[in-house]
């Protein structure tokens, strides 16, 4: 059994522990399945060793903030020692959009934009996690300097810049003036959970708070592409339209391209 604390170590007593990939954020990440899978109900724990940005204590108080308002995981229990950090959260039954590879892709983009909609419908008024171009840019050049960004996962016309010059970059471009509304914050396809078709929930929600909404909706679009082209094998031409008719599904006729570059450029640092 994995090392945790006294106040998880109960959920962990002849339950089922399996390692799930960690994607971006550099936790570790297990599903615990209760009574070894015989149980209803399952958790995931995250745990980072050097959780410095306090990413894991973030989103346990964001999903205790949004319980009742949205569909988010019940923050079961966190934990900090030193720098290190664990989180056991309750499961949301369904699969993530990024899994859901027998859906019809207009039909999923269209949930998933509706999904969206629900995230801005939630009053930034009183939000207590500020996510402004500000705060944002501040963490962006925190990650550069603790070796955290990596170029590799750039957009690939970005690539060749390099740490330096994508952090070159980002100081010289003018931050768009913003329209501030609750936001996920990394708003992609694994993020959201769908259940017989339907929305059933959100989850990674270190990164939520208020912000510009173009912060979610190029984030959003950007995973609409590269799950449909990179993971489905939709040719280009096809995943672009997608992600045109997700902005579309939103409510925009016309994206402001200058947000959307701006934003995609600070996901960049958060890859």
């Amino acid at each position: 059994m994995i090392a945790v604390p006294e106040c998880m170590a109960g959920f962990l007593e002849n339950a089922g522990v399996e390692r799930m990939p960690s994607g971006f954020s550099g936790s570790e990440i297990y599903i615990i399945r209760p009574n070894d899978g015989k149980n209803d109900g399952n958790f995931y724990l995250k745990h980072m060793p050097d959780d410095m940005f306090g990413a894991l204590r973030r989103e346990a108080e964001v999903m205790r903030w949004l319980r009742g308002v949205l569909p988010v995981p019940e923050a079961v229990c966190f934990r900090s020692e030193n720098s290190a950090g664990w989180l056991l959260t309750a499961e949301i039954p369904g699969e993530s959009f990024a899994r859901a590879l027998d859906a019809e892709p207009r039909a999923l983009v269209r949930t998933y934009a509706g999904a969206l909609r629900r995230v801005h419908e939630v009053s930034p008024d009183g939000c207590p996690f500020d996510e402004s171009n500000a705060v944002k840019t501040r963490n962006a050049l925190k990650r550069c300097e603790a070796g955290l960004v990596k170029p590799e996962y750039f957009r690939e016309d970005r690539q060749k810049l390099g740490v330096a010059g994508i952090k070159e970059l980002l100081l010289r471009t003018p931050p768009p003036e913003e329209d501030f509304v609750f936001t996920h914050g990394d708003y992609c396809f694994p993020n959201v959970i769908l259940k017989n078709g339907r929305l059933a929930g959100f989850v990674d929600l270190s990164a939520a708070g208020a912000a510009d909404r173009y912060q979610d909706l190029a984030v959003g679009a950007r995973s609409v592409f590269y799950n449909m082209h990179n993971v489905r094998g939709l040719d280009p031409g096809s995943a672009k339209a997608l992600a045109g008719d997700f902005l579309r599904e939103y409510g925009l006729e016309r994206a402001d391209a200058e947000k959307m570059e701006y934003y995609q450029l600070l996901d960049d640092f958060f890859r």
